[in-house]
């Protein structure tokens, strides 16, 4: 099995702190969990996500995230 088979990535706690974009691009079966909690995130670029059409759950708690426009 390879990384395009992943369907849970736990990320937690790891003191990441930017989610670039297509940074999960490739991942298409990564549709259950990708847990990003406790960790330092200040920024997840708009585009970070791209092409997981299937996700269920994201965490995304104890991180440092502020809302931008």
């Amino acid at each position: 099995y390879g990384l395009e088979d992943l369907q849970y990535l736990f990320l937690y706690f790891n003191s990441l702190e930017i989610i670039n974009n297509n940074t999960f691009l490739g991942l298409t079966n990564l549709y259950n969990n990708i847990d990003l909690s406790s960790n330092k995130l200040r920024l997840i670029e708009k585009d970070a996500f791209k092409g997981l059409k299937s996700l269920t759950r994201l965490y995304l708690n104890d991180n440092y995230l502020i809302r931008k426009n």
